[in-house]
């Protein structure tokens, strides 16, 4: 998506300015509950990733392959060799 400002001379285009992306990023233009609604997902994800990091860590201790804690959890190899 794009604004466009058309003159005889030329056009200005937002999202060639990067405004377009500094208006998404602003909190100050969001709406109310779009910016409760992203608060909200961003917590879910970080929850979501605690707990698998968390069964990562169990089945690391219990010896399981990584490839299947990979599987089980949805972190990378690398992730859990980190663990």
């Amino acid at each position: 998506m794009d604004h466009l400002i058309i003159t005889e001379r030329g056009f200005y285009s937002f999202n060639q300015s990067g405004l377009l992306d500094e208006l998404r990023r602003s909190k100050k233009y969001a709406l109310k509950y779009l910016e409760e609604r992203r608060i909200r997902e961003e917590g879910e994800e970080k929850g979501e990733k605690r707990k698998a990091v968390e069964m990562a860590k169990s089945l690391k201790k219990q010896k399981v392959e990584i490839s299947i804690i990979a599987k089980a959890s949805g972190l990378s190899k690398e992730e859990i060799e980190k663990l």
